[in-house]
């Protein structure tokens, strides 16, 4: 049921992420499904992000707030989201029920006022290590050791104080609950994210696509990374391993699918090492689904991971996955569905590429068959989202207005309506 705008029974639900890539990502995937089932279910849904610049813009029961940010030097496409207070005006605006919190940079403060002054309920979903993946490395590598891990523990006690002030703390994986808890956050709500099982699939393999990256070489591999091209994913480490595979075996191939702040250093590599292909980021989902489905084996060497789920929708498209002993690599892949090796070890990545070029084709299918099987074990977006729902009272008879309405707006009409000052 889609209601209209002036519908009393409309529900605005908020999603505040600073870490949003508009060109695709896990937090993106997750936050597309539920805006998708709150219109089906007749409600609205408020998204404040970081943008090129200031704009509010609306299509159907979405609301969307862009707030001009400068990017992030050298993590395009990511921004810093600096100003608050265009953030804090939209929720006084729209007066959420619901907030869910899905990055724990600067924003914490402005959810926890506004709940101190109107009835709302805050969650906050470890979507990202702060402290391990961004400020402990970057501190280190800038200011040396002891500065960096002393700025590290700040970043620690401040995801901290954001997930205690939140009513629900929200993590994705065994191993990011256990994180939290190291944290001192004592009862996080573990919540799987889902993947649309009809659409990732063995059956969106397409020969040509294959055909394409490989040449047409039937005995070839062809393995597949799909993410954003940085250090953070650990890129190079994975180049250099692939690099070393190829020094034993050139049935290897290596497709990268994404953009990201290295995308300029991919001539170089394909120079130095035969096999390497890249594709840029794909926005359609049946296409991304073709482009694993039509892969060997998917490759990460990540080892941040707060869930993976271009990881999930490798395995749901039948893939063996070779990836990293760390963060929730270890609680999505077993040794019958794939091989994980010590994390920031080329080595030992080339190694498990290696195995995977020389792994017989009914082994690896074995391990295909049982990735497929470990994804649907998880469920779909269904599941996830009705549990999440059910954390959050959202349901089809819920009751709420938000504040000074623009109503008229027209269905399904994306265009501009206010601008942020």
């Amino acid at each position: 049921m889609n209601a209209p705008h002036d519908d009393p029974r409309s529900v605005v639900m908020a999603d505040l992420v600073e870490a949003w890539a508009p060109t695709g990502g896990g937090i993106r995937s997750w936050i597309e499904a539920k805006a998708a089932a709150l219109e089906e279910l007749g409600h609205r849904h408020l998204l404040v992000v970081p943008g090129p610049r200031d704009r509010i813009h609306r299509t159907g029961t979405r609301t969307i707030v862009e707030v001009g940010s400068p990017r992030i030097p050298g993590c395009a496409p990511y921004r810093f989201l600096l100003r608050r207070r265009p953030v804090a005006r939209a929720l006084e605006r729209f007066r959420p029920k619901v907030v869910e919190l899905g990055s724990q940079y600067r924003l914490g403060s402005v959810v926890a006022s506004h709940a101190s002054r109107h009835p709302v309920r805050v969650s906050a979903f470890f979507h990202t290590d702060l402290a391990g993946a961004y400020v402990g490395p970057w501190g280190r590598r800038i200011l040396g050791r002891h500065a960096g891990e002393w700025l590290a523990r700040r970043a620690e006690h401040h995801v901290a104080q954001v997930f205690t002030a939140a009513d629900i703390a929200l993590v994705s994986s065994p191993s990011n609950a256990s994180r939290l808890r190291e944290l001192g956050i004592a009862s996080p709500h573990l919540l799987p994210l889902g993947v649309d099982l009809e659409v990732f699939s063995p059956q969106a393999r397409d020969s040509s696509i294959r055909a394409r990256y490989t040449g047409g070489d039937a005995d070839a591999r062809l393995l597949v990374f799909l993410g954003r091209l940085d250090g953070e994913k650990r890129v190079p480490l994975l180049i250099e391993a692939f690099r070393r595979a190829r020094q034993t075996t050139s049935r290897l191939h290596l497709l990268l699918v994404g953009d990201g702040p290295l995308v300029d250093r991919i001539p170089g590599w394909q120079h130095e090492t035969r096999g390497i292909h890249h594709r840029a980021w794909e926005e359609d989902r049946r296409q991304v689904a073709s482009l694993l489905a039509s892969s060997d084996a998917y490759v990460t060497a990540g080892p941040h991971e707060t869930f993976g789920l271009a990881v999930l929708e490798a395995q749901a498209a039948g893939l063996p996955v070779l990836g990293v002993d760390a963060g929730a690599l270890q609680d999505r892949v077993d040794h019958g569905c794939g091989f994980l090796v010590p994390a920031e070890d080329p080595e030992a990545l080339a190694g498990g590429m290696i195995e995977l070029a020389n792994l017989p084709a009914e082994l690896l299918q074995a391990k295909g068959r049982a990735s497929r099987a470990r994804a649907h074990s998880g469920g779909g977006w269904d599941r996830t989202l009705s549990e999440a729902f059910a954390l959050y009272g959202i349901s089809e008879a819920q009751t709420f207005r938000p504040a000074n309405d623009d109503s008229g707006v027209d269905e399904g009409r994306r265009k501009a309506v206010v601008g942020l000052p």
